[in-house]
């Protein structure tokens, strides 16, 4: 999806004992969103996971553009 390799992605897990794992994307013409509970995840994937999108709240950053030339 261009919103994802464009930067326009987040995700989020809230706290608690049953947290929400969220994620929205943002286009030109309008954002969509949707969340779904932690329980639906591997917990390893969610443990390591949590850290990692609260050091990110902005969402995640643009994919750098690629080197290759195309011939």
């Amino acid at each position: 999806m261009l919103a994802i390799v464009g930067g326009n992605y987040r995700e989020s897990v809230e706290r608690g004992i049953r947290p929400w794992v969220e994620y929205a994307y943002t286009y030109p013409d309008g954002a969509s969103s949707g969340r779904s509970r932690s329980r639906d995840l591997p917990a390893g994937r969610l443990k390591v996971a949590t850290p990692v999108l609260r050091d990110l709240p902005e969402g995640w950053a643009p994919w750098p553009l690629s080197r290759e030339t195309v011939f």
